[in-house]
């Protein structure tokens, strides 16, 4: 992780302990001014709240590639419960390949295997992983929980290779460890 994805999570995706300081120093400030009674200590809270304020202007009109990979992950989590092939392949590059040769391959397989097996759910299992490479690519790892069939489930491990294009992140590659875990009966 370099030193920019560390400011840009602090500040832009988790800013947890920069409100933690800024509770710290607020409070610090309210204690002074409680026993001195003088204006620029109080000062010194309102400069706190309002610097906490604009960070989490900042922090929710921000949207990074990271959050950004996060959505999409989501997104086609549900479209596959809705068995919205469409929706899924909006995601993939025009130049996808791994898991089938061919982005139009892939979305028949994934459809076939939606119906047959009658995917119900898609859980995430533990945290998404998400890597950052280049400002125009990036590789997602995470597992899923997939519930089919009635009470059945499998849990597949994911690596994404992800490109940003004009109109946002796509797929361009995807695969699974060959693991016999990770196949569907």
């Amino acid at each position: 992780m370099t030193p920019m994805d560390s400011l840009t999570g602090t500040f832009y995706e988790d800013p947890f302990y920069v409100y933690l300081a800024l509770g710290v120093v607020a409070v610090a400030f309210g204690v002074v001014w409680f026993e001195r009674r003088r204006p620029k200590f109080l000062l010194g809270v309102l400069a706190a709240a309002l610097l906490g304020g604009g960070l989490f202007l900042v922090e929710r009109l921000v949207v990074t590639d990271r959050e950004q990979i996060i959505e999409a992950l989501d997104e086609i989590a549900d479209a596959v419960e809705r068995e919205d092939i469409e929706a899924v392949g909006a995601y993939l590059d025009d130049n996808f390949g791994g898991w089938r040769p061919t982005r139009a391959i892939a979305l028949r397989a994934a459809k076939a295997a939606i119906s047959r097996y009658q995917i119900a759910k898609v859980q995430y299992w533990g945290d998404r992983e998400v890597k950052i490479t280049n400002p125009r690519r990036a590789e997602a790892r995470f597992r899923t929980m997939i519930h089919y069939g009635g009470r059945n489930r499998v849990l597949l491990e994911w690596k994404l290779t992800w490109v940003k294009r004009d109109d946002g992140w796509r797929i361009r590659r995807a695969g699974t460890p060959q693991r016999p875990d990770n196949v569907l009966p």
